[in-house]
């Protein structure tokens, strides 16, 4: 149990907000060995945000070279709840020096204030303001990685792959659309200690977006 209790005032900016709040946060973790080699576990947390400085301060903040952020002096303080649960499976054999595990993972935040970036044409800056409207957003992962020891050449080699999609509402100059993303990453691990004097590690990693936005006039899907 967390107990919070949050003020912020500024009669500059006609700021005066407060929140007192109690919030439960469990976090609980179970695993299972069987068979040897191999482990099953299964987690689950319950997470709470309440912003930071730069979310109770109401005047203009550079946070980037490509706009300001602001926030409405009226908005309440930032309420963000997070919910998520995950599942792994792994194997590891001291025999053939092989291993692998495989991950998912679910999760879902609510929030009460939203984004709602704004592109000023005279000086070409988006600013980011947030409107005060309850929102969503839900994200799923995947994940999985194999590897194998060479006890000859004292190597370790392994390659993963990760699989994530995340669907959450959005506002764009005014107006409201569903924002979905996919994030598709590979990698690639070595780690060489032959001689005792030296190690060698080499890590590959490949990633790429692909972002659909639905509801644009503009919309459609942009990758990279």
């Amino acid at each position: 149990m967390n107990f919070n209790n949050i003020k912020a005032e500024d009669d500059v900016r006609g700021v005066s907000k407060s929140l007192s709040k109690a919030t439960f946060t469990p976090n609980a973790f179970l695993q299972y060995s069987f068979a040897s080699f191999w482990k099953a576990s299964l987690s689950g947390n319950i997470s709470n945000n309440f912003g930071d400085i730069q979310t109770a301060y109401a005047g203009y903040l550079l946070s980037s070279p490509a706009g300001f952020n602001v926030m409405d002096a009226k908005n309440p303080i930032p309420e963000i709840n997070t919910k998520s649960i995950g599942s792994r499976i792994e194997y590891r054999n001291p025999l053939n020096n092989l291993f692998f595990n495989l991950n998912y993972r679910i999760s879902g935040t609510k929030r009460n204030l939203l984004s709602s970036p704004v592109l000023d044409p005279t000086t070409g800056f988006t600013l980011i303001q947030y409107r005060n409207q309850d929102n969503t957003s839900t994200s799923n992962s995947f994940s999985g990685e194999v590897g194998k020891y060479f006890p000859n050449f004292k190597t370790n080699l392994s390659v993963s792959y990760r699989n994530s999609d995340t669907v959450s509402d959005a506002f764009f100059n005014n107006i409201q659309y569903e924002s979905q993303n996919n994030n598709q990453s590979y990698g690639l691990k070595f780690n060489n200690t032959y001689f005792s004097w030296m190690s060698i590690d080499y890590t590959l990693s490949l990633s790429g977006t692909t972002q659909e936005n639905k509801g644009l006039p503009n919309g459609g899907k942009a990758s990279s």
